[in-house]
């Protein structure tokens, strides 16, 4: 392990926030927040947030780099927020073996 690694007793989890095309920074952010604050409340360690937008093909690119990090980490639960493609996320939880949790 690296000098710099981080050990977590916390089960992993990844997030994705739907962040509209013409989202301001601001919005942006604090979905990432909301995001990060559902997911310690719920006990995870948040390791990273993917935003997709409902552009069809950047989001199934988007959702590829989340299977591809949760299966790395072997990532506990998938916390996702606002209109995602619910069908590939299941899909991606049940290839990687994870749970998948709303975030309100």
């Amino acid at each position: 392990m690296g000098a710099n690694a981080v050990v977590s007793s916390r089960p992993l989890a990844v997030g994705v926030v739907h962040a509209g095309a013409h989202a301001q920074l601001l919005e942006r952010t604090e979905a990432r927040i909301a995001l990060a604050l559902f997911a310690n409340d719920e006990g995870y360690a948040l390791a990273e947030t993917f935003e997709v937008d409902g552009n069809a093909v950047r989001d199934e690119v988007t959702l590829q780099a989340v299977s591809a990090l949760a299966e790395r980490l072997d990532a506990e639960a998938l916390i996702v927020s606002g209109p995602v493609d619910r069908d590939s996320v299941q899909e991606i939880a049940d290839r990687v073996r994870m749970v998948v949790r709303l975030a309100l």
